[in-house]
């Protein structure tokens, strides 16, 4: 009984925190922050799975199919932002991973275009 008071107190306190936000306009900005690192993750899953892909058949694929069996997906991974599936480009040597909104990168050959730091640390002031 007293777990569940607890728990209940603590839905409230969140319910009453993001309620403010979204007053601010804060939580838009955590949404779409969440967002875009889900979807880089995403694209490092997908990077990761080309890899496997790459010891086991000894060749990069084009398919996202095989990327979701490697991976043992049931579903698609798509992007959080536009719901749309990712696109994979191959080329010699290599291939791109794209997100349908470009302003969230890409990974070349394992390599995400965004580096490695965080996207709070470069979306917040003074967060650096």
């Amino acid at each position: 009984m007293r777990a569940a008071a607890a728990v209940t107190a603590l839905i409230l306190v969140a319910t009453v925190s993001l309620g403010s936000g979204c007053e601010s306009g804060q939580a838009d900005g955590l949404s779409n922050r969440w967002k875009l690192n889900e979807c880089r993750a995403n694209m490092n899953t997908l990077a990761t799975d080309q890899a496997l892909y790459m010891l086991i058949t000894g060749e990069w694929t084009g398919s996202m199919a095989k990327l979701d069996s490697i991976g043992k997906r049931r579903q698609a991974l798509v992007c959080p932002s536009c719901r749309s599936g990712y696109a994979i480009d191959l080329y010699d040597g290599g291939y791109i991973i794209h997100c349908p909104v470009e302003e969230h990168g890409s990974v070349d050959t394992g390599v995400p275009s965004w580096g490695e730091r965080p996207v709070a640390a470069t979306d917040e002031p003074g967060s650096r």
